[in-house]
Parts: structure tokens; sequence; C-alpha cells
């Protein structure tokens, strides 16, 4: 299921996320959820959450409020939930470091978020596939925190993403 944020000014053009912790967003997910188990055979130990940009930063607040029921999130290029989260959470994360439209300082404050939630040595990393993709230690056995920062990219989907968010929801 792949929905889309619905108009946050006045402008209808102008759509998004409501990113606070239990704005309309976040409820929204619970019905959409709701609805597709009724409809559909749904595993609920292997829901998933993944965005770009707006959707990362979306992902996120899913992750932070839904940890009881989202088994891992991957964001590209979004920024961290605020406040504090309902536990922690398996997360893939990337973000260029030449990004110019959501500034590699939201990567890096949403790679320190899950690590301090998750419990994760930040300062110690082994790489994982596919590269430039980097596991974090000391991060509990099933919220592992994968951090990728490649130098170049700017705001684009990178090619390795694909490979990554579904290997690393494949082995949750």
């Amino acid at each position: 299921v792949y929905p889309n944020g619905l108009p946050i000014t006045v402008n209808p053009a102008d759509t998004g996320w409501i990113l606070t912790l239990d704005g309309r967003d976040v409820a929204f997910f619970d019905a959409l959820l709701a609805e597709q188990s009724k409809n559909l055979c749904i595993d609920g130990k292997r829901v998933f959450s993944y965005g770009h940009s707006f959707g990362a930063y979306m992902s996120n607040v899913l992750g932070c409020r839904r940890a009881k029921v989202v088994r891992a999130i991957a964001a590209f290029a979004g920024g961290p939930p605020s406040g504090t989260c309902d536990g922690p959470m398996a997360a893939w994360i990337a973000h260029a470091k030449d990004d110019t439209v959501v500034l590699v300082s939201e990567g890096n404050a949403t790679r320190d978020k899950w690590g301090g939630t998750n419990g994760c040595d930040l300062a110690k990393s082994a790489p994982v596939t596919p590269a430039p993709c980097v596991a974090f230690q000391g991060c509990g056995a099933s919220t592992p925190l994968h951090w990728c920062n490649p130098t170049l990219g700017n705001h684009n989907w990178p090619g390795f993403a694909a490979q990554g968010i579904w290997q690393f929801f494949a082995d949750r």
C-alpha cells in the first residue's frame, strides 16, 4: 500500500504529512492498516514503512509512535521524529552528504535518534551490503540500525536503496 499525503496548507497542490506524533496521518495509518487487515491476509508481524524525503519523515514518525505495530522502517533523505518513542525500531537510514533539499544534518539527527532509542554504539560499526552502508554495534538483536551516507547523490533516490531496503526488511 502506497498512500499519498493530503494537502497541508490551503493550496491543494501542497501535499505532505502532518508529522505530529498523534496527528491525523498517524491516525490514518491506523485506519488504513485496520481496513487492509480486514480485506487482505496481512501478517501483523511484518508491517514496514519506508519513504523518501517527506515520506522518510513520516516513516520515522510511524516507527516512533507505532513501535509495537511497525516491524521496521527505512528512511531516505528525511529527518527524525520528535519526542520520546514508544520503543526501539529496526531502522535503515540513508542520506547523501551533498543533499541540498534536506540537509545531511537531518539524516545525522535521524541516525542519532534511532541510535539512542535502540541502544546502539554509534562509535562502532561494520560494513554491510550494499555499500556504502554500515550496521552499528550494540543495538538490540531485533532493532538494528543501518546507516548509508553516500558522498554524492543530492536528494535523488540512490541506486543501492531498493536492494538495501529489501534485504533489511527480509531479514526482519
